[in-house]
Parts: structure tokens; sequence; C-alpha cells
């Protein structure tokens, strides 16, 4: 996998773990998805931090599909864990 190839499996797993149990279509726990998006999020930072040669690479896996962002187009929709304050 690159760098632009964990960043989307990143994205991807973060939104899978944040699904509630009736809309899943896997068994892992929410728990382990987030941990293998974070897994991948940290492979991506790394490879960003030593491959600057692949900028149009990185600029295209970042700008993706932001169907799921909020109103400002920022970052995705996450719920808020149970607790927290926003």
């Amino acid at each position: 996998m690159t760098g632009p190839d964990h960043y989307r499996e990143a994205e991807h797993l973060l939104v899978a773990g944040s699904l509630p149990p009736e809309e899943r279509d896997y068994t892992a726990s929410a728990t382990d998805v987030l941990l293998a998006a974070l897994t991948h999020a940290v492979l991506a930072l790394t490879a960003a931090a030593t491959d600057s040669g692949a900028v149009g690479e990185w600029q295209a896996a970042t700008a993706g599909d932001r169907s799921e962002s909020d109103a400002s187009g920022d970052s995705p929709v996450l719920p808020t864990p149970e607790g927290a304050q926003p």
C-alpha cells in the first residue's frame, strides 16, 4: 500500500467504525475498526513525511468525496462519544 492508499483506508475505516451496530456489515468491534483506522493514519503520516515526491498523489487522495462532511466541508461528520463535551 502507498501512503495515499493508507490515508484512504483510514478515512473509510473511520466512517465504518462510527456506524451504529445495526448498520454494520462486519463483525469486528467498533474499537478494533477504529484502531485499524489509527494504524493506517499513522502509516499514511509516516509515508507523507518520507515521500515528498508524491505530492500530486497525496492531493488526489486527500481531496476525496466530502459527501459525509460537515457544513463547511472541512471534516467528516463523526458521532460525539457519549459523555464527551463538544
